[in-house]
């Protein structure tokens, strides 16, 4: 069986734990014993050693010195060159005696290599300081340099493949050594047995220690400070690297902050970052509250990179405390070897080179980096003819994806393939595994882009909860077929529900995904989601049926739905968005995780366009399938319509028109009187308008004819069935503005003031005899005043002969952000308004509108309050008002209060909020209170707590569903989440969209917030 998921903008890529859960396997594949990462400079030559062996029976030696290659003429420019060590002095070239040690071993050698595939595999002590170039290698990061030893195959190894090396490597570590190892002592030899080497501690995991230098010499530790702290016993003072041209230094400040104070770190414990090997610092006060993690991953900043070689060029460099070569063929290196290459190295404190075997073992606290990666093990071993890299009992860290893990060994193949036995995976911090991906065997093959695991077992708090024996994933962005990640709820109402979806990637251009589903108490259905890409465009077909449902008296229930957007042809374009169910309650049952509509009024849409130089014409279609008991609208079947605009006049006069032809209808079952008419409606419409601007005011006049005609069916008798309607509008805009410098609390502000007048004239026209297909009256607000029509649609034009006069003041800050904002305003008539949308209504005869304002007031930076209100014109008294107040200072610190009134209609209050009570506990509320009815619409409570790898949500939930046959519901919502792998939880049966994320988004800012891991 397999897991996968498809191309990148697929819902399945997110929703496949699988892919993640091993996605840490990937960092094996950059493990190769020559990418060594994070060097601190270039090394120096390597001294003279000899090598010696006991003839005739031990009476005599044969000793030899190894292939010489003398160091440069220019001896200055080879001893400016510092060490790798960071923190040791320049290197220095020593004479042949004073290489000798004390006791006649080397003190230290620094042998510098390069890897290439043209010669045999030496050795090679530098001895000399006459001149020889023939071995330089000109880098512009490390100077000119020498490769002395090489380990180089006579001829490159034959690439080996997946299918030919099976389950089960073939790596073993040897220990032969020569019998003596003899030092020149001026004129003597200084020859002594093979001492014992260093047997490496494997219990000993302080890598810190060990390798001071291979970790950040700063890390944060407390998170409220957003400059870096310096780690205790690492303090600098300034930052010195050579300058371009080799003749100076470049010295930069190390920015550090005092160490913490003392009640700081007496709460820590006696080693404040237990885990500084991973790369893992802790903070001093706590989880952080944005990440909810109670530390971080910190990795040293790589120091040097060779960016004009590729990848096979660039010199392998070795550097150990002591090193012995034993009869040409193998390097023995003991304490603090380092390898490195670019931005890699590798580090451990014993390793032999086997040269004429083309293979390297490292034993001993190994670490390997690279930018974005840390592997520690206990041994290693580099088989250059095999092409394999092997690390023992490994555990490894991805910086970015804030994961880590570890196995029994990981092998890296030549190819990139990697094999890892045992492994397990997990995005929580060191110490703790809340949840983890384990699998005993598991290989990623990159050609195919495949990783295939045997035995995988997610475990939550180290308890297996999930087995399967083989899956499959995928390790880059290509689709691969396989089963995505199952879903699993429990509700009242449907008991157990289990979702199992399968993804078939058929074809680079089409795919399909089934989703077998199990609903305990109604029966089995199928969702399928087909997915066609094609130069036109792009086809989404959703389905999902569910034959004979238990509780519904053995009806079928379904959903079908299909989306596409398109350019059939260049200027044209394509869209439908279509959704049809069997029923009004299926989503309210049944939900769908398909990408489909819920809302109350199911769109059957479709339409077809093509635009032009300034003008773009098209047909449209738009019907409706209506879920609740409200009356459904007209749908246009179909709809033709043209657009258009030009400049006339030198550009002085802009002249736009529009032209559109509709049919109306819809099932009259159940309607009488006008309520029934259906019919056609055709509508003209052109605008000529000007404008005259200065910097300080502006005229807008406006000149509009229409144009609308109509044939009717079934119209009631003594009704025209050809009504039409010739109406012009005149209009004209105009304002000034004012401004002037203030200053308020100390600081400076421009204060503007901004009066604007707009007339409107529309001559009455009698529209009584005119069907409403798609009008309706605007509710009235500050933006409405300067409309020129108080309706929507096209079935009405509001007769008026009106003045509008408006003011708008702002508070501008320096920068020309608005502090505030501020606009009054009042339509006075000139006569009364006879058209309405019935004939039934009464004329409006007041001389003045309602005085109508809206204001918004940036409080700060993290609270805004806006309000926008209606007075009575006869008393003043206020007849509506909406006000709100929000707090947000990031997506965990967020607080709404709103309250909205209208009289003798609407009076209500919406409260929510999420809010941190630390960093890891958070509360989220929400209370949707109707006080003109006396009754809670919305209340929810819910606790959450998260830290780093985990969040466990519980929410208690009472709603009213005007819609159900009980319409006061409640309900205990828990959801759980794993922080890399996706989540489960319960539903909430009855809700509309009844999963419990969609109430959940009535909470302000609770979708947003989601959204960000």
């Amino acid at each position: 069986m397999a897991v996968t998921s498809p191309d990148n903008h697929a819902r399945h890529c997110r929703s496949s734990y699988w892919r993640l859960s091993l996605g840490l396997l990937w960092l094996s594949s950059l493990l190769t014993l020559p990418q060594i990462s994070s060097a601190e400079q270039q090394p120096a030559a390597g001294e003279m050693l000899w090598n010696c062996v006991s003839v005739d029976d031990g009476q005599e030696w044969e000793c030899s010195v190894n292939e010489e290659r003398e160091k440069p003429a220019q001896q200055p420019q080879a001893e400016s060159l510092p060490a790798i060590d960071d923190n040791s002095q320049p290197a220095t070239s020593k004479t042949n005696t004073e290489s000798a040690g004390e006791n006649g071993n080397a003190a230290t050698a620094t042998t510098t290599a390069t890897t290439t595939a043209t010669t045999t595999a030496t050795t090679t002590a530098t001895t000399s300081a006459e001149s020889d170039t023939s071995g330089l290698i000109e880098d512009e990061d490390y100077g000119t340099t020498t490769g002395p030893l090489t380990m180089e195959p006579s001829e490159a190894p034959a690439k080996r493949q997946p299918s030919n090396r099976g389950w089960q490597p073939q790596t073993s570590f040897s220990r032969n050594q020569s019998q003596f190892e003899c030092q020149a002592d001026g004129d003597n030899w200084d020859c002594s047995g093979n001492p014992q080497p260093i047997q490496p501690d494997t219990s000993d995991k302080n890598y810190l220690a060990a390798y001071p230098d291979a970790y950040p010499e700063t890390v944060a530790i407390s998170k409220q400070d957003s400059e870096k702290e310096t780690r205790p016993g690492a303090q600098k003072e300034w930052d010195c690297r050579p300058t371009d041209d080799a003749q100076g230094w470049d010295c930069q400040p190390i920015a550090t902050k005092a160490a913490p104070q003392s009640p700081q770190l007496a709460s820590l414990p006696a080693n404040p970052y237990p885990f500084a090997h991973l790369d893992w610092y802790a903070f001093s006060d706590g989880p952080d509250p944005a990440t909810h993690c109670p530390g971080q991953y910190i990795e040293p900043q790589p120091r040097f990179t060779q960016k004009e070689l590729a990848q096979g060029e660039k010199p392998l460099f070795v550097k150990a405390n002591q090193t012995r070569t034993r009869e040409g063929s193998v390097t023995h290196l003991e304490g603090n070897v380092h390898l490195q290459k670019g931005n890699q190295q590798l580090r451990s404190q014993v390793a032999q080179l086997y040269h004429d075997d083309e293979r390297a073992e490292f034993q001993g606290s190994v670490l390997y980096r690279e930018p974005g990666t840390l592997l520690l093990g206990d041994s290693a071993i580099f088989d250059q003819a095999r092409g394999e890299t092997r690390v023992e009992n490994a555990e490894f860290v991805m910086h970015e994806r804030h994961a880590r893990g570890s196995a029994d060994y990981v092998l890296q193949y030549e190819n990139g393939d990697t094999y890892i036995t045992q492994g397990s995976y997990t995005r929580c911090e060191p110490g703790y595994d809340g949840w983890s991906i384990n699998g005993s065997e598991i290989l990623l093959d990159q050609e195919e882009g495949v990783g295939t695991a045997k035995h995988a077992t997610l475990k939550i708090g180290g308890l297996p909860v999930l087995y399967l024996p083989v899956i499959s994933f995928p390790i880059d962005d290509r689709r691969k077929s396989g089963f995505l990640i199952p879903s699993i709820s429990i509700s009242e109402d449907n008991g157990l529900d289990i979702t199992a979806p399968y993804y078939f990637n058929l074809a680079p251009h089409y795919d399909l995904t089934l989703a077998p589903r199990y609903v305990e108490k109604r029966g089995l259905m199928l969702e399928s989601e087909f997915r066609y890409l094609h130069e036109v465009g792009q086809f989404d077909i959703s389905m999902a049926a569910l034959p004979s449902d238990d509780l519904e008296n053995d009806n079928d229930r379904w959903v079908l739905g299909i989306k596409h957007s398109g350019q059939p042809a260049a200027g044209w374009r394509s869209s439908i968005d279509f959704t049809r169910v069997s029923d009004n309650d299926y989503f309210d049952d049944l939900d769908t995780s398909l990408n489909i509509s819920q809302e109350t009024h199911l769109d059957q849409y479709g339409s077809l366009a093509y635009s032009g130089n300034n003008w773009n014409a098209g047909v449209r279609v738009h019907a409706y399938q209506t879920i609740t008991t409200a009356d459904a609208p007209y749908q246009k079947l179909p709809e033709f319509y043209f657009n258009g605009r030009q400049e006339l006049a030198d550009d002085q006069l802009d002249l736009s028109y529009s032209a559109d032809i509709v049919r109306f209808d819809r099932d009259i079952t159940g309607f009488t009187g006008i309520n029934r008419i259906t019919g056609n409606r055709a509508h003209l419409d052109a605008t000529l308008a000007t404008e005259y601007s200065w910097p300080w005011a502006y005229v807008r006049p406006k000149l509009r004819l229409t144009h609308t005609t109509y044939q009717l069916d079934n119209e009631p008798s003594g009704t025209d069935n050809n009504p039409s309607r010739n109406l012009p509008l005149f209009s004209i805009d105009s304002g000034i503005y004012l401004d002037r410098g203030t200053e308020i609390g100390g600081k400076a502000y421009t204060h503007t003031l901004e009066p604007r007048l707009f007339y409107l004239y529309v001559p009455e026209e009698d529209q009584t005899d005119l069907p409403d297909f798609d009008s309706s009256e605007l509710t009235f607000s500050y933006s409405q005043l300067f409309r020129d029509n108080r309706f929507s649609g096209k079935d009405r034009i509001g007769d008026t002969n009106q003045i509008t006069l408006g003011v708008t003041t702002r508070l501008l800050e320096d920068n020309g952000q608005e502090l505030l904002h501020a606009s009054f305003g009042q339509i006075f008539y000139l006569q009364d308004r006879e058209v309405r949308l019935s004939s039934s209504d009464p004329i409006l005869t007041d001389s003045t509108s309602d005085f109508a304002a809206e204001a918004v007031w940036r409080m700060s930076d993290h609270m805004r309050l806006t309000l926008d209100g209606q007075w009575d014109n006869h008393n003043l008294s206020n007849t509506k008002r909406n006000l709100k107040f929000s707090y947000r200072s990031d997506l965990d610190h967020q607080f709404n209060i709103s309250y909205r009134f209208t009289r003798d209609d609407l009076e209500q209050t919406d409260l929510s909020f999420i809010w941190p009570v630390n960093a890891q506990w958070s509360v989220l509320a929400r209370w949707l209170n109707d006080i003109e009815n006396s009754e809670s619409l919305d209340k929810i409570l819910g606790l959450e707590y998260e830290n780093c790898c985990w969040k466990i949500r519980t929410v208690y939930r009472e709603w009213i569903d005007d819609d159900a046959t009980d319409r006061e519901n409640s309900g205990v919502f828990l959801q759980f989440t794993m922080k890399g792998l996706g989540g489960f939880g319960t539903k909430a049966a009855g809700d509309t969209g009844p999963q419990a994320n969609n109430f959940l988004e009535d909470i302000t800012g609770f979708k947003s917030r989601e959204n960000i891991e």
